[in-house]
């Protein structure tokens, strides 16, 4: 299949859009995991240190 003019156009916006839906949603769950992590982690030291 062969897309010209509008056709190669509006298909290459769709991808662009789609693939950055998809790296949106990944980098917001790893962000959300590695705050988790991370608070996770600074509780448990500060339990070790100071119980």
């Amino acid at each position: 299949m062969i897309l010209l003019g509008r056709s190669a156009e509006d298909f290459g916006h769709g991808y662009i859009d789609g693939l950055m839906d998809v790296l949106d949603r990944v980098v917001d769950k790893c962000v959300d995991e590695c705050n988790m992590l991370g608070n996770a982690s600074g509780e448990w030291s500060a339990k070790m240190f100071f119980e």
